[in-house]
């Protein structure tokens, strides 16, 4: 009878006692892994967006240089050299007309038409275009990103572009990992994975 009544009285307490820090552990541990990840997203948002501000930045500086916007070719075509080597990770540089085809180009490839690209159009709508896809050029995931060159009136004369690997980015978020088997990736503004 003492040990059926040590049981009755025992048992279950040892049962509510696991139960009680099997749930404390669980939170603990849930608790551990989202604070890692929200270390680990913050630490790819900033550097995602210092990636994206420099080559924001380079755009804009083409745009508006002299030499780009008046609208001659000779003198643009060494513009946009320059800008990819002093951006290796872009591959290539170009203006295109207002009905989005090339007509200057960084290479010496033929003329590609690009009006129905995500980043032509809102380009085309004033605004910074981007687009994660796969090139025409390169058919390999690039980003595209775009903007208009206007004249000193402010009207849109032509949209200046360029085409970058995401080569530096995808180094950056196979380095963010999260413990032996967790993994990260970065999806863009409509949640295809870049």
């Amino acid at each position: 009878k003492i040990v059926a009544l040590i049981l009755i009285v025992t048992v279950p307490l040892l049962v509510t006692l696991i139960t009680f820090i099997v749930i404390r552990a669980g939170e603990i541990i849930e608790k551990d892994a989202n604070e890692r990840m929200r270390m680990v997203n913050d630490s790819l948002v900033s550097k995602l967006s210092v990636w994206l501000t420099f080559n924001e930045s380079a755009l804009k500086q083409l745009v508006i240089m002299p030499g780009t916007v008046n609208m001659d070719p000779k003198q643009q075509k060494p513009i946009l050299q320059a800008m990819l080597k002093a951006h290796p990770e872009m591959y290539l540089t170009f203006i295109t007309d207002l009905e989005g085809t090339s007509i200057v180009r960084s290479d010496d490839r033929p003329h590609i038409k690009y009006f129905d690209r995500e980043w032509f159009q809102q380009a085309l709508s004033g605004a910074i275009g981007y687009q994660t896809h796969i090139g025409r050029s390169l058919p390999e995931p690039v980003l595209g990103s775009a903007m208009p060159i206007r004249d000193d009136s402010g009207k849109m004369l032509a949209i200046g572009a360029y085409a970058t690997r995401i080569t530096s980015v995808t180094k950056q978020v196979e380095a963010s990992t999260i413990g032996k088997t967790g993994f990260a990736y970065v999806v863009d503004n409509k949640n295809r994975v870049v």
